[in-house]
């Protein structure tokens, strides 16, 4: 008796999952209305052609059933694209276009139950390409341990510059990618020996469209890292080393530590003011070809072109500084300003911007800088207005000579 109740159960069980899964079954995507018949044709009032696209204007009739409206258009690789515009606007937008060729456009008016118009046939002729202009504005040039590029975007598309270079056997190898929508970029490419090398750099945009190949021999300069193991804090009397309660030594700015939050150089609050500096004794006489500054620890990206962090900082170099702490025997070899490549206000930051910050901030020293073992950093202005400086690492590269 009881398996047979039991089995009576599995059987309304099996019974209610039937019904269900069928009803499941019959469930489609159907048209919003049932409407019959052709929606009215827009009407095409103005062609705008743009940098990659057009901007086609239009008027629609008035009428409650229509929802959208449709530009189908064929790449030049032969794809359909489809683009829709609400009703509520009077324009539709196209781009990704990678030339300047005429390209024949259908406009469709599309009721609410998918159903289309007859097409209103325009013409349109885009400008020049963004990632064209881009690419007329690179510029290449050797720089320490690899190549320098700089190139503007003005209209902030999303780009992916490409550096290659051609190997032993003559074959044609990646090495690097960069993603900006930056409006200016001032970007190295490193870790490249110093002999002469055939390089290639171009620019890809989000749609595919490459721009044209720059071919370049180009030779990196030699420079090293130096040794930070070296280098100890030289406290003169007008320097500050004072930290908030809790954190660690200015000598955590040295340590080779870019991750911890616990590792980052915390001025004290109390009686902070702007500029400030501190020394370095580097351990031996160097001939400087780069300063890297590291704002924030991977662990808080968040903390990058924020609170104390040094925006606009110079570096003095002496091999004599004077025990009464003032600047004589100093001389000033770098000024730098960290600039954000979004160029978005305090208290914001995209992607690239934190990409950009956590990497290091580069600055080159000019050729003709003598040789220093003292450095001070000092900090003109943080981000924020803070009066505290805030900083996890910094890196020189050049050359000892001693």
């Amino acid at each position: 008796m009881v398996n047979l109740k039991a089995m009576k159960r599995y059987y309304l069980l099996y019974m209610l999952i039937a019904v269900l899964f069928c009803g499941c079954q019959e469930l489609q995507h159907a048209p919003l209305e049932d409407i019959s018949g052709n929606p009215p044709k827009p009407t095409v009032t103005k062609v705008e052609n743009l940098n990659g696209g057009a901007k086609i204007s239009f008027s629609i009739p008035n009428d409650p059933t229509i929802l959208y409206v449709s530009a189908v258009f064929q790449s030049k690789k032969g794809t359909d694209r489809e683009i829709k515009s609400s009703v509520f606007k009077n324009y539709i937008e196209l781009a990704g276009f990678g030339d300047t060729a005429q390209y024949q456009v259908k406009l469709y008016t599309v009721n609410k139950s998918e159903v289309k118009s007859e097409p209103a046939s325009v013409t349109i002729k885009p400008l020049t390409p963004p990632v064209d202009h881009v690419f007329k504005s690179l510029d290449i040039k050797e720089d320490f341990g690899g190549i320098n590029a700089k190139f503007s975007n003005e209209e902030q598309k999303g780009i992916v510059f490409y550096t290659m270079y051609k190997d032993e056997e003559g074959k044609w190898v990646q090495y690097d990618r960069l993603f900006s929508s930056a409006k200016w970029r001032d970007y190295s490419v490193r870790g490249l020996l110093p002999n002469p090398t055939d390089f290639a750099f171009y620019f890809k945009d989000e749609w595919g469209n490459y721009s044209d190949t720059l071919f370049k021999n180009i030779t990196p300069l030699y420079e090293e890292m130096l040794q930070k193991k070296l280098w100890k804090a030289y406290p003169l009397p007008t320097d500050t080393y004072t930290v908030q309660g809790g954190w660690g030594p200015i000598s955590n700015i040295w340590d080779g530590n870019y991750v911890a939050l616990a590792k980052l150089y915390y001025q004290a609050t109390s009686g902070a003011s702007m500029p400030n500096w501190f020394t370095i004794d580097l351990g031996k006489k160097s001939k400087f070809s780069r300063l890297v500054v590291f704002q924030a620890p991977t662990e808080r990206p968040a903390y990058a072109y924020n609170y104390g962090t040094p925006r606009t900082y110079e570096i003095w170099g002496s091999n004599n500084p004077s025990p009464n702490g003032s600047y004589d025997g100093w001389d000033l070899i770098l000024q730098c300003e960290s600039i954000k490549p979004s160029g978005s206000p305090v208290g914001e930051r995209t992607p690239e911007d934190s990409a950009y910050a956590l990497a290091g901030e580069n600055y080159n020293f000019a050729p003709e800088t003598g040789a220093y073992r003292y450095i001070r950093f000092k900090t003109i202005r943080s981000w924020t207005g803070a009066q505290n400086l805030m900083l996890t690492q910094i890196d020189l590269f050049g050359q000892p000579m001693e």
